[in-house]
């Protein structure tokens, strides 16, 4: 008779709607890596910040999520972001579509995101302070007002940050100037 899941993953996989057939991939794949944040985090001894990227549809927010309670599960604080939350709200990105380029009012777009939102916030999460964690709306395509954030408090061990262009290297202006297909 196999052990009943922990509550965490019962928890996981009833929030994603995943069938129990899903822990085993995470068990041979995933649960490996949380081991190891969890190792490195225990002998760093301050916050660490893990991203992650991967194609859009590729599974990283429902891994991250998985991680981040499995790190829960292990005794750390863990908190998961998405570069998804730190988009421009619509009004930024409207004028920058009209200053700049058109493209820029679409959301996913380089240039569209608040990096230094997204700074401040992982300098507050490592410098071990509460921090308020942006949240953008996709529903109605702008970010929440702050009163919605999430709050964490200080003293978080493992910042987990997924995005699809994060470790992405800019191209020159030079390169930008002709337009690579039709779109542009």
């Amino acid at each position: 008779m196999a052990e009943p899941l922990p509550d965490w993953q019962l928890r996981f996989l009833e929030q994603h709607r995943l069938p129990e057939s899903y822990l085993d991939n995470a068990l041979k794949w995933f649960d490996p890596v949380v081991g190891l944040v969890v190792e490195h985090q225990i002998g760093a001894g301050r916050p660490w910040l893990v991203a992650l990227n991967g194609s859009q549809g590729s599974g990283k927010t429902t891994f991250c999520d998985y991680m981040r309670a499995s790190v829960a599960a292990r005794g750390l604080s863990c908190v998961a972001l998405s570069l998804d939350d730190f988009y421009l709200p619509q009004a930024k990105r409207a004028a920058l579509a009209e200053q700049v380029h058109p493209l820029l009012a679409t959301r996913g777009v380089p240039g569209t995101h608040d990096m230094v939102l997204l700074s401040e916030t992982l300098d507050q999460l490592l410098a071990g302070e509460a921090t308020a964690i942006p949240r953008f709306d996709k529903s109605v395509d702008d970010r929440r007002p702050p009163a919605e954030w999430d709050r964490v408090g200080a003293g978080v061990d493992v910042i987990l940050l997924e995005g699809w262009c994060l470790g992405a290297t800019a191209v020159s202006i030079d390169e930008l100037m002709e337009p690579v297909n039709d779109l542009e």
